[in-house]
C-alpha cells in the first residue's frame, strides 16, 4: 500500500508584541471633605518610581509633594476674590530636574540645615569631616543630603485634616555624620473653623499647613540634627515674577551678623539697620541694601523673640516622642515668627515655629540663563522662610539645653528631636 502523505507542519504563530506597562493608577484616600491622592510622577535615574502626593481640603486648598526629597512642590491658597492659586515656585515636571536641583526647591533639608563652618565639627573629642558642597562650608546636609533621597510615605485622611507622613533611615557615616538616624516629617493640611486660629492680628485666615519634623538617634554616637523645609514663597500666583513687592514682618529684635563665608560672627541688634522687620517692610526697600553672599538680598538668620536659643523642650527620649501629635503642635510650642503679604492678590501668610531661628533667603542665586526652560525663575523671584536652629550651631552655640544639659542641636543615643512649623494662609 502507498504510504500516507505526511501532514504539513503548522506554521508557527507570530509572537504577540509585548503590551506596554500601564502607568500606575492614582490611589486616593478620603476622610470627610479631605482627600489624599497619589499618582505617578516619573522614574529617577536609579529606576525608582517617584510619586506625587496631593492633599486637598473642603475649602479648595491644595498641597502637593514628592517622595523625592519629601518635597513640597505646590501650595494653592485663597486670594481676595476667593480663588485658589499657586504660592510656591513650581520647579519642574521632570524628575531629572529635581535630581539635579541644588536650589532645594521645597525640599526637606537634613541632617543639618544651613552651613557648618569649613565642613567640620567636634563631638566628644573626635573631629568629623563633611562634604564641602558650599565651599569652604558644608550646606544643607552635604552633596547628597536628605533633599536628594527617596523617602517612604503613608497618607491619612480624617474629617478634620489630610496628611502625608514621610520617613527615611540615614546610615552611620552618611555624608560624614556619625550614628544611624531615623527621621520623619509630617505635612498636615487643615481648614480650621472660624475663630479656631490663634494667629496674627492681620488677615482673615482660611487654611493651614503644619509640618512636624522628627529624628531619632538609633545608633551609638552623638550626632547633630537641624531640619527645615526650603519652600520658595511667592504669593502672587505667578502674576509677579519677583517678591520685591511683598511686605515682610519678623518677630525678631536680633539677627546673626555673618562673615565673608556666611558663617555667624555675632548676635546683633536689628535697630537702625536694614534687618529691622519688627514693622513690616517692602522687600524692594531692603534687598538692594544687603549683601546676601555675593548677591544683593537677604540670606540671614533672625533670632526669634521669646524663644530662648538653648531651649529644646519639644525634644525628648524616644518613648516620650512617640506620644507627640504629628498633626498639631502642643500648646505653647509655637511662637509667631513672620508674616508675608502681597498687595495685588491680598494674600497673606503667618508663620509660627518652635525653633529659635528663622533663615530668610530672598532667592539671590536664582539667575536663569535666557530661554532656559529648566530654570524659569529669576533672582528674587521668591522668599524662603526656613525655621531652624542657628547656622553652625554644632560649633558655636553649644551652651547646655534646658532639657538634656548638652548642645540643643546634638542628639545622644536614644534621644529624639521634634520641632514644628505652622503656616496660616488668608487674605488681608
Amino acid at each position: 500500500k502507498p504510504k500516507p502523505k505526511p501532514k504539513p507542519k503548522p506554521k508557527p504563530k507570530p509572537k504577540p508584541k509585548p503590551k506596554p506597562k500601564p502607568k500606575p493608577k492614582p490611589m486616593a484616600a478620603f476622610g470627610g471633605g479631605y482627600e489624599a491622592v497619589t499618582s505617578f510622577f516619573g522614574t529617577n535615574r536609579a529606576g525608582h518610581a517617584v510619586q506625587r502626593i496631593t492633599l486637598r481640603g473642603p475649602s479648595g486648598v491644595e498641597a502637593s509633594f514628592l517622595d523625592h526629597g519629601a518635597t513640597l512642590v505646590s501650595f494653592k491658597a485663597c486670594d481676595k476674590d476667593g480663588s485658589y492659586g499657586e504660592v510656591t515656585l513650581n520647579h519642574s515636571d521632570s524628575v531629572a530636574d529635581f535630581e539635579d536641583d541644588f536650589q532645594y526647591y521645597g525640599s526637606t533639608v537634613g541632617r543639618v540645615a544651613n552651613r557648618i563652618k569649613e565642613g567640620t565639627f567636634e563631638l566628644n573629642g573626635r573631629e568629623y569631616a563633611l562634604s564641602k558642597n558650599n565651599f569652604p562650608n558644608s550646606l544643607h546636609g552635604g552633596k547628597e543630603g536628605w533633599s536628594h533621597r527617596m523617602w517612604e510615605f503613608t497618607t491619612r485622611c480624617t474629617p478634620d485634616y489630610a496628611s502625608v507622613i514621610f520617613s527615611i533611615a540615614s546610615a552611620d557615616g552618611e555624608e560624614g555624620y556619625p550614628s544611624r538616624v531615623d527621621a520623619r516629617v509630617t505635612f498636615t493640611l487643615r481648614s480650621p473653623s472660624e475663630g479656631e486660629l490663634p494667629t496674627a492680628s492681620v488677615g482673615q485666615w482660611k487654611d493651614q499647613l503644619t509640618i512636624c519634623f522628627q529624628a531619632y538617634n538609633m545608633g551609638e554616637l552623638d550626632t547633630p540634627i537641624n531640619m527645615t523645609n526650603h519652600a520658595y514663597w511667592n504669593l502672587s500666583n505667578g502674576e509677579e515674577p519677583s517678591v520685591l513687592g511683598h511686605r515682610l514682618s519678623l518677630n525678631a529684635s536680633k539677627y546673626l551678623a555673618i562673615d565673608g563665608n556666611m558663617i555667624p560672627a555675632a548676635i546683633a541688634d536689628v535697630e537702625g539697620k536694614p534687618f529691622d522687620f519688627r514693622e513690616d517692610q517692602l522687600l524692594a526697600d531692603v534687598v538692594a541694601r544687603v549683601d546676601g553672599g555675593g548677591q544683593p538680598g537677604l540670606d540671614h538668620c533672625f533670632v526669634i523673640d521669646g524663644r530662648p536659643y538653648n531651649e529644646d523642650w519639644t525634644s525628648a527620649d524616644i518613648s516620650v516622642a512617640e506620644t507627640h501629635d504629628l498633626h498639631a503642635a502642643p500648646p505653647g510650642a509655637l511662637q509667631l515668627m513672620a508674616t508675608l503679604a502681597e498687595e495685588g492678590s491680598q494674600r497673606v501668610l503667618a508663620l509660627y515655629g518652635s525653633q529659635p531661628g528663622l533663615q530668610v533667603y530672598t532667592a539671590n542665586w536664582l539667575r536663569p540663563a535666557a530661554g532656559d526652560a529648566r530654570n524659569p525663575h529669576r533672582q528674587h523671584g521668591a522668599v524662603c522662610l526656613e525655621t531652624q536652629h542657628f547656622p553652625d550651631a554644632v560649633n558655636q552655640f553649644r551652651q547646655a539645653s534646658s532639657r538634656f544639659g548638652h548642645c540643643p542641636v546634638v542628639l545622644r543615643p536614644g534621644e529624639a528631636y521634634c520641632h514644628y512649623s505652622r503656616w496660616d494662609f488668608g487674605v488681608l
